[in-house]
C-alpha cells in the first residue's frame, strides 16, 4: 500500500478487488508523474452504500457550513470530491462490475486526475456569479434549479480540464473508449428532451447535463478527430432545441480557449451560460 493513499472499504468487497483498484490508482499516479501528498480512497460495495455515505456527508456539511452538496448520482462508477479538505476518490464496485473493465479503469484515471487538478475545497464551494444571482431573483427559473445548473457547469469545466490533462499525459486511448461508452443515447432520453421543450425547470438542468458530458469529450475530439466520437457527439446535439443549438455549440467551442485557472474558467463559462439562458428565456 502506498503511504499517501488512505483506503477505507465499506461493505463486503473481496480483497483481490481492493488490491486491483489500488494497483490501478498507484500505477496511474506513477505514469502521470504527479500526485497529491495525501488522497483518501473510499471503496463501496454497492450503490446503496455510496448513496448512504453521500446523505451522511450532506447532513454533516450542512450542519457545519450551511451548504448542501449535490445529491446527483454520477453516471461514472468512480467520482472525486474534496469538500472535506483533501482529495477523495470514491468507487462503487457494483457499478464498476456493470461496465467493461477498460471503461471502469478510464473512469478511475479521471478521478486520479481530478485529485491532482481539483484536490482542495476551493474547487467545490464556488459562489454563484452576480449575473446568475440577478437572474435568480427574477424567478423565471426556479432558484434551486439555477443553483443545480451552476453546480453542473462547474463539474463540466473540471471535466474538460481533466480530459485535456489526461490527453497531454498520453492517456488518449482509454478516454476514447470511455466516451464511446458514455456518449451513447440511452433509452428514453429523447422522450425526456421532448417533454422538457416547454418546461424550463426541466430543460435547464438537461442542457447542463448535456454540456457536462460533451465538455469532457471536446478536447478529445479536437485532438483525435475520432469519427465514432464525432458521430456520437453530433447525435447528442440533435437533442438540443433548435432555437438555442447555436448558442450551445458556441459554449462548447469556448471551452477550447480556457486557461489553466479552474476558478477563472468556471466564471468565464458562467458568462457563456448566462448568455445561453438569455437566448432561451427572453
Amino acid at each position: 500500500m502506498k503511504d499517501y493513499l488512505y483506503v477505507v472499504v465499506k461493505g463486503n468487497v473481496p480483497q483481490k478487488t481492493v488490491k486491483n483498484i489500488i494497483s490501478e490508482i498507484s500505477e496511474c499516479y506513477e505514469k502521470l508523474r504527479e500526485r497529491p501528498e495525501f488522497c483518501e480512497v473510499l471503496i463501496f460495495r454497492s450503490r446503496y452504500d455510496a448513496d448512504k455515505f453521500i446523505e451522511e456527508e450532506n447532513e454533516r456539511i450542512y450542519s457545519k457550513l450551511g451548504i448542501r452538496i449535490s445529491g446527483i448520482t454520477p453516471e461514472s462508477s468512480v467520482t472525486h470530491f474534496a469538500w472535506r479538505g483533501w482529495p477523495t476518490i470514491a468507487i462503487c464496485v457494483s457499478d464498476m462490475e456493470n461496465r467493461p473493465w477498460e471503461v471502469a479503469v478510464a473512469e478511475l484515471r479521471r478521478a486520479v486526475a481530478h485529485s491532482i487538478l481539483h484536490g482542495s475545497p476551493e474547487y467545490y464551494f464556488i459562489s454563484l456569479p452576480q449575473n446568475l444571482i440577478n437572474l435568480k431573483k427574477k424567478e423565471i427559473v426556479h432558484p434551486d434549479i439555477l443553483d443545480l445548473a451552476f453546480y453542473m457547469l462547474t463539474t463540466a469545466v473540471k471535466s474538460f480540464e481533466v480530459t485535456r490533462f489526461l490527453i497531454n499525459k498520453g492517456f488518449t486511448e482509454c478516454q476514447q473508449k470511455l466516451y464511446r461508452y458514455h456518449l451513447r443515447i440511452r433509452q428514453g432520453e429523447k422522450e425526456i428532451w421532448s417533454k422538457a421543450e416547454n418546461e424550463i425547470n426541466l430543460l435547464v438542468p438537461l442542457l447542463m447535463d448535456m454540456f457536462k458530458v460533451l465538455s469532457g469529450v471536446t478536447p478529445l475530439i479536437k485532438i483525435t478527430e475520432d469519427p465514432v466520437l464525432i458521430s456520437l457527439y453530433e447525435e447528442n446535439l440533435t437533442l438540443i432545441p433548435k432555437n438555442i443549438e447555436r448558442s450551445f455549440r458556441k459554449m462548447l467551442t469556448k471551452l477550447l480557449e480556457l486557461s489553466g485557472n479552474t476558478v477563472k474558467n468556471i466564471f468565464d463559462m458562467a458568462d457563456e451560460f448566462y448568455r445561453l439562458l438569455n437566448n432561451l428565456l427572453f
